[in-house]
């Protein structure tokens, strides 16, 4: 009851184990809510993963592994402790590994008795989402060679051209909502990044142009609808 008192901390946040079966007519399967305090560690979470492994496969005979296929990964949106151990699986070399042999292509998994592991995924729209804010911040700066990726060149666009040319609305120049995937579509799309190009020569856009160029092959290799899978890797 003391340490109860002492050294236990209210849980203000709820952590979720939900079930992505890949197959378009099977929904999703919450098996897991968990009332935190957020100041769970990253062995913590290994633990839970293998807990869920083990009851994937349990029995060896009819379970969740047999009628779902293969427990190949987990998600997150970034947080510090489940991506560090992504990066231990990821890197995991005492496993038989295997991947696609494309050049710059580094996803790969492994083998773990004859079981598929270690294919991890991050939140693709907060990777977008963090791939855009950078150019909006004036204590990072991004350069591609000598050209410098940059909000002010999408400010001049807002100004410069009419809306059905770049597509923008008047929230995305100021950005009140830095969460709002809907803005980062607009700003990486074709539209917008072809009034950045007639820009030049008289503003060097040629940064900005490809670092959204970057955020738009990645969001068409995961929700692009009419892309070849051939494409997707080569996008990514």
């Amino acid at each position: 009851m003391k340490d109860a008192i002492t050294g236990r901390v209210r849980g203000g946040y709820c952590r979720a184990v939900i079930i992505n079966p890949l197959h378009p007519q099977l929904p999703k399967l919450v098996v897991m809510v968990q009332v935190t305090c957020n100041r769970f560690t990253a062995a913590h979470v290994r633990s839970q993963w293998e807990r869920l492994y083990d009851l994937w496969y349990r029995d060896g005979g009819k379970n969740l592994g047999s009628i779902l296929g293969p427990l190949v990964g987990h998600g997150s949106d970034g947080d510090a402790r489940r991506f560090k151990l992504q990066l231990q699986d990821m890197s995991n070399t005492s496993e038989t590994r295997f991947g696609i042999a494309w050049r710059g292509f580094t996803l790969s998994g492994y083998l773990q008795h004859g079981r598929v592991r270690g294919i991890h995924a991050q939140d693709v729209i907060h990777n977008a989402k963090k791939g855009v804010n950078p150019l909006d911040v004036n204590s990072r700066i991004i350069q591609l060679g000598e050209f410098p990726a940059i909000w002010e060149h999408i400010q001049l666009v807002f100004r410069r051209f009419d809306p059905d040319k770049h597509g923008l609305r008047a929230s995305d120049e100021k950005r009140p909502d830095r969460q709002d995937f809907s803005a980062v579509q607009r700003v990486a799309r074709n539209r917008c990044r072809r009034c950045l190009a007639a820009l030049r020569p008289g503003v060097k856009t040629e940064g900005t142009e490809a670092w959204l160029e970057m955020i738009y092959d990645y969001l068409i290799a995961h929700f692009g609808t009419k892309i070849a899978l051939i494409s997707r890797v080569q996008n990514l």
